[in-house]
């Protein structure tokens, strides 16, 4: 377990430094496509490091991608309903407003990630797909196994919020509303998580959250 803990927060922190460094470079002449392939590879290259220690360390490989812990069903059904309903209709939101000839709003400051030609798109539902799985096994899976597994043992409520703002600040990136944002996402994921017990749903929804900025005529920011 404690290799499992220091991978997570090696790669928390390799996050948050690469994303300030990052960000104090000229986004204007970086390459997009060059963006996409690396971010693809870290986040592919952090999951197989994961692999390596949970198979290592003999964990169940279940355990990474399922959740034993739940709530009661009737709250959570509610709640599947309101928010598979609410991000179903942000997803129709881009098409509708692109009919209108206005521009869709993304939350935070992440217009040099947008993609515009149509390799650029290409590239853009990969990371998309990477994100979806990749992101979700990280946060929702490993690291939400990690906090069940302390010694201390935390209320599931306090677990879910931990992993959110943890979520959030792999998006330094993003700027301030971006981060509520993924906070508020990573929230969202986590109850999919826990009351479907599994991470099918949330990689899911993950990767349609991502893939519709690949089909998005052009974008302005909030």
């Amino acid at each position: 377990m404690i290799w499992l803990g220091i991978l997570l927060i090696t790669t928390l922190l390799y996050y948050i430094i690469s994303d300030r460094l990052f960000m104090k470079q000229d986004l204007s002449k970086i390459s997009k496509v060059k963006l996409y392939k690396d971010t693809i590879a870290r986040q592919w290259l952090i999951v197989l490091m994961l692999g390596i220690i949970w198979g290592w360390q003999g964990f169940e490989w279940k355990d990474w991608v399922t959740s034993a812990q739940s709530w009661n069903s009737s709250i959570v059904n509610g709640l599947l309903i309101g928010i598979i309903a609410g991000i179903c209709f942000s997803l129709i939101m881009p098409f509708f407003l692109q009919k209108k000839g206005k521009a869709p709003v993304t939350v935070g400051n992440i217009d040099f990630f947008m993609p515009q030609t149509r390799y650029e798109r290409i590239w853009f539902v990969f990371v998309a797909i990477t994100a979806g799985i990749c992101e979700e096994l990280i946060f929702r899976g490993a690291m939400t196994y990690f906090l069940f597994e302390l010694p201390v043992e935390l209320p599931l409520w306090t677990i879910g919020l931990l992993v959110s703002i943890l979520f959030s600040m792999a998006h330094l990136y993003q700027g301030i509303s971006g981060i509520v944002a993924t906070s508020f996402l990573g929230v969202i994921f986590f109850v999919l998580f826990i009351g479907t017990g599994s991470l099918l749903l949330p990689i899911i929804l993950h990767f349609m959250m991502d893939v519709r900025f690949a089909l998005m005529p052009r974008t302005k920011t909030v």
